[in-house]
């Protein structure tokens, strides 16, 4: 069974809609569309869940309760299905207008999927209640990115695994991104940054639970330099996924 919310949060009409206007920075009109095209959902989040689950190896639980924290408009359901199999997912953001959407992906998931109005600032969910939590490009649109990893932390299992992903300062920096997207202005994360952020909040990784790497649409070119035989700057890391596990 899919974990519930305390009554009354999971309400996603506008009513709701200003709950949480102050914990994050509404998307530009190319941003929402964005997330909603194949282009986002086979080159950016495929592929982050097909690392992650290659990452995780055989320590992936069976038929795992999975939390989907910053979910958006839930592209990310049957993706989860497909590479991990949960017995039921619950499903979290703050944007009601978002989670209309995510609730008709929801449906056409085999196994139970509940979406919740809610921010991972504080989350109506109690204790160790889920085996695994996703986590994909929240992180960076956040501020309080500490409370945030500690409520991941708390509603995690011991022995849980937390699946990470996230788009670094580099990437963050690029001129295309800071005109089309919208992000909060402070200080963005390099791998190295998110990294610690894991580890100071409890949660254990080695090297092997890490990969970082630097896709060609991260890249300012978009990596026509060098496939031309142009001189071209040397790849930074643009982009990080990683595995962490709660402690027992």
């Amino acid at each position: 069974m899919a974990p519930t919310f305390t009554p009354g949060s999971e309400q996603t009409d506008s009513t709701n809609s200003n709950q949480f206007k102050d914990q994050w920075v509404p998307e530009t009109r190319f941003g929402k569309w964005f997330l909603s095209t194949e282009w986002w959902s086979v080159f950016v989040l495929k592929e982050a869940i097909a690392d992650l689950h290659q990452l995780a190896g055989k320590r992936l639980p069976a038929n795992p309760v999975l939390l989907d924290v910053g979910c958006g408009q839930g592209a990310s359901f049957p993706l989860l299905e497909q590479y991990f199999a949960p017995q039921s997912i619950c499903a979290v953001d703050v944007d009601p207008a978002l989670l209309k959407v995510a609730e008709l992906s929801g449906e056409n998931c085999r196994c139970e999927v509940g979406v919740h109005l809610g921010s991972v600032k504080k989350l109506d969910i109690p204790d160790d209640t889920f085996d695994m939590i996703f986590c994909h490009q929240l992180i960076h649109h956040i501020s309080f990115r500490e409370l945030a990893m500690a409520e991941i932390y708390r509603v995690l299992k011991p022995g849980g695994l937390l699946l990470l992903s996230e788009s670094c300062q580099h990437f963050l920096h690029v001129y295309w991104v800071a005109w089309l997207f919208r992000h909060p202005k402070m200080e963005q994360k390099t791998a190295e940054g998110y990294i610690d952020l894991v580890k100071d909040a409890g949660f254990e990784l080695t090297g092997s639970d890490v990969l970082e790497s630097t896709p060609w649409w991260s890249k300012r070119d978009f990596g026509l330099l060098r496939k031309w035989g142009l001189p071209s700057s040397e790849p930074k890391t643009t982009e990080i996924s990683l595995v962490a596990i709660k402690p027992e």
